[in-house]
């Protein structure tokens, strides 16, 4: 607190202790606990989040029963189904009911939680201009037994319900544009700052989101404990991370920093110019300009 002196004591009022109370509340060391608190505390709040992801898409995986999977059908049933050799009165396979005896133990698609227990974990967002689209908060899995992935997103209803809803479906899914156009997902298409296409049709997508023909999530943030295990565990990422990827991520990473210095040496007006130079150039009002248009904007600003 702070030390008064016995000379003083006498000439201060009330009013006045009251306004040095409140000074030493708000001095710098308060705000720097309860900013260090506060933080902490959102850090605890964001693993939570995180936590009830996971939870909630390892039980809509497993939650398929392996008595319930297509595969059960016995090809003899499914032939005669498809050609209509049933006999008369007898119910299609979907509608009989299937004995213990006639189910198989293990089926090709079921999945185990030792199977999807090896995941890679990242955040997302959507690249949009949709200020309501962009904060959307996306967490994705990678899953490396199937290649797959699925993409959920949680949602805050009200103070104490939450839910975390599919936003992108679990499967094989490939690139939409880019270098790799066509090709799946691999391990060494997840980074920070890495971008994930799909196509809106399809998918069960807010109506923003539809009316680009491509959807577009960049990666904020990945599980780097997970990206070890699987690098490890793993020889195949090794060698799907060709040269050729490597070269082009460093090339990419070395002009983004020659671009940033010069960027940091330049007025506040060059950067909330160049912004608003971007916008007016951005004809779809996607957030996406051609290569053309980008580099007229560097040649404007001397850049």
């Amino acid at each position: 607190g702070t030390q008064l002196q016995d000379g003083h004591n006498d000439d201060l009022t009330a009013l006045d202790e009251k306004a040095l109370l409140q000074q030493c509340y708000i001095s710098k060391p308060y705000n720097m606990r309860h900013s260090i608190r506060k933080s902490e505390a959102e850090d605890v709040a964001a693993e939570r989040r995180k936590q009830a992801v996971v939870e909630q898409v390892m039980v809509d995986q497993l939650s398929r029963a392996v008595i319930s999977d297509p595969e059960q059908s016995t090809r003899a049933d499914v032939y005669k189904e498809a050609h209509g050799l049933l006999g008369f009165g007898t119910a299609p396979m979907r509608c009989r009911k299937r004995t213990l005896h006639e189910t198989k133990i293990r089926t090709k698609s079921g999945l185990t939680e030792n199977m999807l227990s090896n995941k890679l974990r990242f955040d997302s967002r959507i690249i949009s201009r949709n200020g309501r689209d962009a904060c959307r908060e996306l967490i994705g899995f990678f899953f490396a037994c199937d290649r797959s992935l699925t993409v959920y997103e949680f949602r805050q209803f009200g103070k104490n319900r939450t839910n975390a809803l599919p936003f992108i479906q679990k499967g094989v899914y490939q690139h939409q544009r880019g270098q790799k156009k066509g090709k799946a997902y691999d391990f060494s298409d997840f980074y920070i700052g890495a971008n994930l296409t799909f196509r809106s049709v399809d998918h069960n997508l807010p109506e923003s989101c539809k009316q680009n023909p491509v959807l577009t999530l960049r990666v904020i943030d990945i599980d780097e404990a997970a990206v070890d295990f699987l690098k490890a565990s793993s020889m195949e990422f090794k060698q799907e991370c060709s040269k050729q990827v490597v070269d082009n991520s460093k090339v990419f990473k070395k002009i983004q920093g020659m671009l940033g210095e010069t960027l940091s040496k330049r007025g506040v007006r060059v950067l909330t110019g160049l912004g608003k130079y971007f916008r007016n150039i951005d004809k779809n009002r996607n957030g996406f300009l051609s290569q053309a248009d980008f580099k007229e904007a560097l040649k404007v600003f001397h850049l």
